[in-house]
């Protein structure tokens, strides 16, 4: 009975001792050395991203491989992932009733169009297509990202 009360004393002076020696918290907010760093503005799009069934689950296995790597540990992941794809296409047919610009991003820098069949070569990722029918054929290519596509909404 008493070494039980021993160790709870020594318990709660071990406590008592580091709470104690906490007393100061460190605040960036008042540290007069600390530098603010501007974040730089994002252009917000009234759409969300979009990719196939299972490339999200697929993303994330292999980021969580590559930290496991990097750390050295084998980590083994449960369920059924599908593989990561490093091409991937939307396809959309689309009839314009006037000349209409569309706009696009992604993770990827190697975003292809091919409108009706032909190959459209925009490094500023907009292209304005004429009044009438037009198929759109979006390539992504990807290494370490997921691929996916946003389409800018007008």
């Amino acid at each position: 009975m008493i070494r039980m009360k021993s160790r709870l004393l020594l318990l709660l002076f071990s406590i008592a001792t580091v709470a104690s020696a906490q007393k100061t918290v460190f605040d960036p907010l008042l540290d007069p050395d600390a530098i603010v760093v501007a974040t730089t503005p994002q252009v917000e799009w009234d759409n969300s991203y979009m990719w196939y069934p299972g490339q999200l689950a697929a993303f994330y296995q292999q980021q969580c491989a590559a930290i496991s790597k990097a750390r050295s540990v084998y980590v083994g992941y449960p369920g059924k992932f599908n593989a990561a794809s490093d091409r991937t296409y939307f396809k959309k047919s689309i009839k314009l009733d006037k000349e209409t610009t569309i706009e696009w991003d992604g993770p990827s820098s190697s975003i292809t169009l091919y409108v009706n069949g032909d190959k459209k070569e925009t490094p500023s990722n907009k292209i304005t297509l004429q009044a009438g029918k037009a198929t759109l054929l979006y390539e992504i290519v990807v290494q370490d990202s997921l691929p996916c596509i946003i389409l800018k909404d007008k």
